[in-house]
């Protein structure tokens, strides 16, 4: 086999691996914040006051600009994003409070944050479109989005590797992993997308969310 073949069939298996297992079982569940059908509401933790932006930029800040080291939205979070180590696509943080960047939405120019949705991810369903997002690089320079659009998917077989998926927010077509990649972290470049899961009836990778933010 070739090696540019060989790449492929790798990042292949990776994003198979990403979005159609991407959380392991916890053994915690949790439903999305928002509630509505299906999904029934937590009762809200407190939240600790979240630090003003310049105060977050400054603790994030490592000298490198060409690396995203936090996300804010005013009023909802300040993470510090960590990295994915490099033999290991399918990497999320444990720790909380904190998101970790997609290593693979790098290679189509797009900014990719992920979080455990019993940890960080949880904020992920307050935001809805027109919500603005700033991410914070190495050197503390910035770039402000805003949410484009929201696109939740269930799982037909959450435990499967290769499962397909449908789309809640449309009459749609059954998905492949691949479509949803492409519907999501490849469906143009300079985009930031958030992902985390979806749970419901106990099981917590029942489904898919994903933001989408646009450049300002």
């Amino acid at each position: 086999m070739k090696r540019t073949k060989l790449y492929r069939l790798v990042n292949w298996i990776w994003i198979l691996v990403l979005i159609a297992l991407i959380f392991p079982t916890s053994g915690v569940l949790a439903s999305s914040p928002g509630g509505g059908p299906g999904w029934p509401a937590l009762p809200p933790e407190p939240r600790a006051p979240l630090p003003s932006f310049g105060t977050f930029s400054a603790g994030v800040a490592n000298g490198n600009p060409d690396q995203v080291v936090g996300v804010y939205v005013k009023d909802l979070l300040a993470l510090p994003v960590v990295q994915q180590p490099a033999d290991n696509p399918a990497y999320v943080s444990e720790q909380p409070d904190v998101a970790t960047q997609f290593s693979l939405g790098k290679k189509h120019n797009t900014v990719g944050l992920m979080a455990h949705n019993y940890l960080a991810g949880g904020a992920f369903f307050d935001l809805e479109e027109g919500r603005e997002i700033t991410l914070v690089y190495g050197d503390g320079t910035s770039t402000r989005y805003r949410v484009r659009e929201v696109q939740r998917y269930r799982a037909i077989n959450p435990d499967s590797i290769s499962t397909e998926f449908i789309g809640l927010q449309e009459i749609a077509p059954i998905l492949t992993a691949k479509d949803l990649f492409d519907r999501t972290y490849g469906l143009e470049e300079d985009l930031l997308v958030f992902q985390t899961c979806i749970a419901k009836d106990g099981e917590d990778s029942w489904g898919r969310l994903f933001v989408i933010a646009e450049p300002l």
